[in-house]
């Protein structure tokens, strides 16, 4: 499969790459928006407690969810592109 169809698998593996950085970015965006209390507040739901840089916020359900969901993408992401890569010799010093 992979010498049938190189030029698609690199699209693939640039595709994957690039949907990881915007799952990371989106990641780092939801862990530093200002927005998020720095108290418990069990009405709204925010009582999943992260630290960020000695203080600690509070993040509801769908936060938590959304946040690990986009980790976990990230990274499968990342070892798919780079293993796709590094099969069809993309990531090998020219000789």
């Amino acid at each position: 499969m992979i010498r049938n169809h190189p030029r698609e698998l690199a699209i693939l593996a640039k595709c994957l790459l690039t949907l990881a950085v915007v799952f990371t970015v989106a990641c780092a965006c939801m862990y530093y928006v200002p927005e998020h209390p720095q108290t418990a507040q069990p009405a709204s739901g925010d009582i999943y407690p992260k630290q960020l840089h000695g203080t600690t916020i509070y993040w509801n359900k769908t936060e938590v969810i959304v946040y690990r969901t986009l980790s976990i993408l990230a990274v499968s992401f990342y070892i798919a592109s780079f293993f796709i890569a590094w099969r069809l010799g993309l990531m090998s010093r020219p000789k």
